[in-house]
């Protein structure tokens, strides 16, 4: 979906930059994308983007699932040195061999160096119904398959607040149009009536290298058209549902999280954090 697919933008207007922008993921790649030149320096486009509320990216990342997809060989390949096993992988896999052993070591030692966010978004009649949506990009030798399913979630800052993270991934993934229209920043109405003040994560879920914090939030009945330039099809399932979905590595073990935070709202102290069978795995490699 591009800004001109929106019968609501004008071109050039607004809204159609900050759409321009949204599906991009940022103000360099949405200027060196655009087939014509844009009206607008980047600066400006910068300042557009600020004045509006949108939480910026979090910047460039090394690709989750293609180290995802090699520590899983790697789990099940206990015996295969990483060099051996890198050979193996065709000149599309991009993640240097270098990196790979920099992730390996951390993931030896329970080290995170990235953080993500997960948003477990619930009706407000019902909180056993979570928001899923269908991923619009991937890579499927690697892991990550355009059309799985997968809850709303995206990488965050280092140093950044809880409200932050939560508004980029509402931003990016659950509400695009309104972000678009300067009424999802964190001081609106619409985002107070989403998000808790003083939001915390319910848990911690680490994978590979990245800790995930995980955020629950309750939708009003009447909300706003979903849209988003990374998730199409939003609907609420319930727990039984989801099992026979195809689901973006690790989502399962999320939505599990939080099945268990609401069996036990009172029994067990959260945040929680968990480990992801990826690493679970990996640990046993690391005893032998």
């Amino acid at each position: 979906m591009t800004p001109e697919k929106s019968v609501e933008s004008v071109k050039y207007s607004d809204e159609w930059f900050l759409r321009l922008y949204l599906a991009s993921g940022s103000v360099e790649e949405a200027i060196a994308s655009y087939p014509e030149n844009l009206p607008i320096s980047a600066a400006n486009f910068h300042r557009l983007v600020v004045r509006n509320g949108l939480v910026t990216s979090a910047g460039r990342h090394v690709s989750l699932p293609e180290t995802l997809h090699f520590f899983r060989l790697k789990a099940m390949e206990q015996d295969t040195p990483l060099e051996r096993l890198y050979r193996e992988f065709p000149p599309s896999f991009k993640t240097s061999l270098s990196t790979l052993h920099r992730v390996y070591q951390r993931i030896e030692k329970g080290l995170v160096n990235r953080k993500a966010a997960a948003l477990l978004i619930s009706a407000e009649s019902d909180r056993t119904q979570i928001l899923i949506g269908r991923e619009l990009t991937g890579n499927s030798r690697y892991g990550k398959h355009a059309g799985d399913f997968s809850i709303p979630m995206g990488f965050s800052r280092q140093e950044e607040s809880s409200v932050e993270s939560v508004a980029r991934v509402l931003q990016q993934e659950v509400f695009a149009g309104e972000a678009a229209k300067g009424n999802l920043h964190t001081g609106s109405e619409l985002f107070k009536k989403i998000v808790p003040e003083n939001i915390e994560p319910i848990a911690y879920f680490d994978i590979v290298d990245v800790e995930v914090s995980v955020y629950c939030l309750s939708i009003p009945i009447i909300h706003p058209a979903f849209e988003s330039y990374k998730l199409a099809e939003h609907q609420f399932l319930n727990f039984g549902d989801m099992e026979a979905l195809s689901l973006r590595t690790g989502v399962g073990e999320i939505v599990n999280i939080y099945q268990s935070y609401l069996d036990n709202p009172y029994t067990v102290e959260f945040p929680v954090r968990y480990r992801s069978e990826v690493n679970l795995a990996l640990s046993q490699v690391f005893e032998l």
